[in-house]
């Protein structure tokens, strides 16, 4: 490719790149992603008081023309507050659409389809008055937080808290550095994810229920009343519970209960195989 021809293609490129970013903030190229920096003016018009959708990457490409686009697309989105109910929706093509929160506060329901990727750093999640807040993902090929605090923070208006619910569904998710903090009110956190790392983190709550191929804790804090795992992975001669507090784990069909001196132990009379578990607290 010559010079002259060089530069018109990336002209096209840029020009469909813009279209399929919805023309929503600058572009960067990079050898293995490319990063769209939303410029927040543009995105406030996507946003109203009640509800918010946003549809990334709906457009018509000529494939032959954009070998970029087969690099995942990340909508970087920066300090933004966002009050009601936020959905975000992927492209309808090859799934490259991916998104990143920076340093954003949420205070209600959030959505998310078709999105390869989705990355929250230094985010804070809470719910605001008569608001009862849902965290749902689904579909996602990746998900991670970095970061982040969820807390409910009250209000002299609305002094008794609502519930709080969190499904995550995706192939892969991490939980790095943050706080999940609601031990006094109804909240409920399913976990979905075939690989999952939760690190230096610590989750407060209601009940936990975590489904997963493979599991890796360290460093961290599970708070809950009840607590379900189910690791197909898992060696079941040996069950890790040193980082849960809870009333009850049920953990791959064995029952855990918490004696008057909070000891775990087994409950023998479920499964059988139960009886040549150790636990490891």
């Amino acid at each position: 490719m010559n010079k002259i021809s060089e530069k018109f293609y990336n002209l096209i490129e840029m020009h469909y790149l813009k279209e399929f970013t919805r023309n929503l903030g600058e572009i960067e190229i990079l050898d293995d992603r490319i990063n769209c920096y939303v410029d927040n003016d543009k995105l406030k018009q996507y946003l109203s008081d009640h509800r918010n959708y946003l549809l990334l990457g709906k457009y018509k490409k000529p494939k032959e023309l954009l070998k970029n686009i087969n690099k995942p697309v990340y909508f970087i989105i920066e300090n933004m507050k966002f009050n009601s109910e936020l959905e975000v929706c992927g492209d309808d093509y090859d799934n490259n659409c991916c998104i990143e929160f920076r340093n954003c506060f949420f205070t209600s329901n959030l959505l998310f389809n078709r999105l390869k990727s989705i990355i929250f750093k230094e985010n804070i999640f809470s719910n605001n008055i008569e608001l009862v807040d849902y965290y749902f993902l689904k579909m996602i090929d990746n998900i991670e937080f970095i970061n982040n605090n969820f807390c409910f923070i009250y209000n002299e208006k609305n002094p008794y808290p609502t519930s709080f619910r969190m499904e995550i569904r995706a192939q892969n998710m991490k939980f790095i550095n943050s706080k999940f903090h609601y031990p006094k009110i109804f909240s409920r956190i399913w976990l979905y994810v075939k690989n999952i790392e939760i690190s230096n983190s610590e989750l407060y709550g209601d009940f936990l229920c975590l489904i997963s191929s493979n599991i890796k804790r360290s460093n961290s804090r599970l708070c809950f009343n009840q607590v379900r795992i189910e690791e197909t992975n898992s060696n079941y001669n040996k069950l890790n519970v040193s980082d849960i507090e809870a009333s009850s784990i049920l953990y791959n069909d064995i029952k855990i209960l918490k004696d008057e001196n909070d000891k775990y132990y087994i409950d023998y009379s479920d499964e059988e195989k139960s009886s040549k578990t150790k636990i490891y607290k």
